[in-house]
């Protein structure tokens, strides 16, 4: 409720932070990355028996951290990672197109170097402006005060990172992130109260709970971490864990 000023007072605005999590885990390893194949399709490039064991490692690490959904992009390698994922915290799955590997244009489906494929632009690839666009739109739907994971590619989790850290492509060009590691960002949020009124206090506008987007509503905590430690835990806001640190 909103109290009753006169033309004299002026109201402070009120500032409640609150936020989110977004875990952003790259698959286990594919066959796709054993051969070095791109690849956009749905229902090629499976999990090989190590990318198997490497995501039911990391499912169990995501026990630590109170789990709300759990999503994925709809890619078989992310999907069978997020099936591990969400079979051990309890949630159902669900598919999130806006996950989804990268566009290689015309490299899609063919085998390349590991390095120099990046700096083929006129190949038709998916720029990483692009890929931030679509990460960001499905960031902003994460709801307050939830964890929510996304399984995902290793591009549609370095473009967020790098463009939160001021950097592009290029400029981020040794920033890797390996299979079933986890990229911690934090969605921060203002909610906000304010009373306006002219000198004769003839009129009031009076908007409460307005969300607030500022330029850094998101903020990139870890990024490609293996497994969810003391000194991984004491970076996430309490309310989201599901253990105590161990040492004090």
């Amino acid at each position: 409720m909103i109290k009753r000023i006169d033309d004299k007072e002026r109201e402070e605005r009120k500032i409640r932070e609150s936020g989110s999590l977004i875990l952003l885990v790259r698959h286990g390893q594919s066959e796709g990355n054993l051969s070095g194949v791109l690849s956009r399709d749905q229902n090629e490039l499976p999990l090989t028996a190590f990318g198997v064991r490497q995501a039911e490692f990391i499912a169990k690490e995501l026990l630590k951290i109170r789990v709300d959904e759990v999503v994925s992009s709809p890619l078989l390698r992310a999907r069978q990672t997020a099936e591990i994922i969400a079979r051990e915290v309890g949630k159902n799955l669900s598919i999130e197109s806006r996950l989804n590997e990268r566009d290689f244009g015309k490299l899609d489906g063919s085998v390349v170097d590991k390095y120099t494929w990046r700096f083929e632009r006129e190949k038709g690839m998916e720029s990483f402006d692009n890929i931030y666009k679509r990460v960001e739109s499905f960031m902003d739907g994460v709801r307050e005060e939830s964890v929510v994971v996304g399984v995902t590619h290793g591009d549609t989790i370095r473009a967020p990172v790098l463009k939160l850290l001021g950097l592009d492509e290029i400029s981020g060009f040794g920033l890797r992130v390996y299979n079933a590691n986890i990229t911690v960002i934090e969605k921060r949020i203002s909610t906000y109260e304010v009373v306006t009124f002219d000198s004769d206090d003839r009129e009031r506008d009076i908007h409460s709970a307005v969300s607030h987007k500022c330029d850094n509503r998101y903020k990139v905590l870890m990024c490609g971490i293996p497994l969810i430690n003391d000194i991984v835990i004491e970076r996430i806001p309490e309310r989201f864990r599901n253990v105590s640190l161990t040492v004090s």
